[in-house]
């Protein structure tokens, strides 16, 4: 788990462009949207993200033991409903109190902060790319087939 203040910095146009691409497209990143949100000048002057890095599979787990559960049992359940393990709200209440920390006291609070930039943020995918050169030559229709114009 980690505090950070986000401390912003500049990206080219087509930087934040692709980040927008990315929102539009469904992908739910915290980075796109910090950028997004700096872009627009929706952030306060102190901004702090509270991050939890889950190993890959801590979701898919809870979420699976919970179907399981519920279908040994014979019935339905919405995912959630059942009370928290001991150890998620170990979890939760930790999110909580730095959360509440860096809100109420600033900086002050939560002294580990470290700063976070746009130089620190996972670049976006590269869904496709497109690049015209100057010297593309399009074949066109002409009475000798194999020559281009």
């Amino acid at each position: 788990m980690s505090v950070r203040r986000w401390a912003g910095g500049a990206l080219e146009p087509l930087a934040v462009q692709r980040r927008v691409f990315e929102a539009v497209t469904g992908v739910i990143s915290l980075d796109n949207l910090l950028v997004i949100g700096a872009q627009f000048g929706v952030w306060p002057d102190q901004l702090f993200t509270v991050e939890v890095q889950l190993g890959e599979s801590s979701v898919s787990d809870l979420v699976l033991a919970e179907i399981e559960v519920d279908r040994q049992a014979g019935h339905m359940g919405i995912i959630g409903e059942k009370p928290l393990t001991p150890d998620n709200i170990k979890i939760v209440d930790h999110i909580v109190a730095l959360t509440r920390r860096a809100a109420l006291e600033g900086a002050r609070g939560v002294p580990e902060v470290l700063p976070l930039t746009v130089d620190q943020l996972t670049a976006p995918a590269a869904f496709c790319h497109n690049q015209f050169t100057v010297d593309s030559r399009v074949p066109r229709p002409s009475n000798d087939v194999g020559q281009l114009h």
